[in-house]
């Protein structure tokens, strides 16, 4: 717990919840660092009862996180992980800036499965990740402005997953497979 640096991207957390959340985490010996979204980054984005502005947190990365900052393990909230987060940590990218988990879910259903093809340009056979769990090279994803690039997209285009669909849309073959026991 002493090695991991935690980094809560968050977006109008009330004092009380940062209290508690900094008590948990030192409590297991660990250093969390709270980082508000700004407020100027998220004005005028598209959010429903799935998708928060805090969606937009992980796609601005590259500009919130601290420029010492070169290996993240992104997980969504609703993630939970059963081994130790160090095997990920250690997964081999293969020169990949980003590495996930296929969503099988997608590529399972007939339906969904057309609908990438139409929508992304997917090719039968060729994977899908769900976003909710990424390995970054965060110097690789700052040299591609990942960020801006899926934001641009989720702006001007109708992604049915809307930053799930446009991250695999900009990473459609360069992405590294992890393991399906860190979905």
């Amino acid at each position: 717990p002493g090695d991991i640096q935690f980094y809560l991207l968050a977006d109008q957390l009330s004092a009380q919840m940062e209290e508690r959340v900094h008590s948990s985490i030192q409590a297991n010996g660990a250093v969390i660092e709270i980082l508000p979204l700004p407020e100027e980054r998220v004005t005028g984005l598209y959010t429903s009862g799935q998708l928060s502005r805090t969606t937009y947190a992980r796609l601005q990365m590259e500009e919130l996180l601290p420029a010492d900052v070169h290996r993240v393990i992104y997980l969504d909230c609703d993630m939970v992980a059963y081994d130790d987060i160090e095997k990920l940590w250690q997964a081999d990218l293969a020169s990949h800036p980003v590495g996930a988990v296929k969503d099988f879910g997608i590529m399972a259903s007939r339906k969904s499965w057309r609908q990438k093809c139409t929508v992304l340009g997917m090719r039968d056979g060729q994977p899908y990740f769900n976003a909710g769990l990424l390995l970054l090279d965060l110097d690789r994803w700052r040299e591609k402005k990942v960020g801006k690039t899926v934001l641009d997209l989720v702006q001007h285009r109708a992604f049915p997953h809307h930053d799930q669909d446009a991250l695999n849309f900009v990473f459609q073959d360069d992405w590294q497979v992890l393991p399906m026991c860190w979905n």
